[in-house]
């Protein structure tokens, strides 16, 4: 955003829904040595609701490890309520 942010708004997060894919449960192992690859991105911006997800692999075999999917709310910092995703805010995010 040109400028900056305004901040008087803040994002809120009210969903959060993530999947491992290791431990033991899944037969995959995971080392502290091993290295690893976070990917993020947004899936959908609409109305006042963003998802946003964020994916862990193995860099030595690129399998996935987790991945999260969380659901953001921008809220207007004074008055505490949701405000509409203006289209300014969505091209910063891209």
């Amino acid at each position: 955003v040109n400028g900056g942010f305004d901040l008087k708004k803040t994002w809120g997060s009210y969903s959060i829904n993530t999947k491992a894919n290791i431990g033991p449960n899944n037969g995959k192992k995971y080392s502290l040595n091993d290295k690893i690859m976070i990917k993020t991105y947004i899936e959908k911006t609409e109305g006042i609701r963003s998802n946003r997800i964020v994916e862990i692999y193995n860099r030595n075999n690129d399998k996935l490890l987790v991945k999260s999917k969380t659901i953001w709310c921008l809220i207007n910092a004074k008055t505490n309520k949701p405000n509409r995703i203006t289209d300014e805010i969505k091209k910063a995010f891209n």
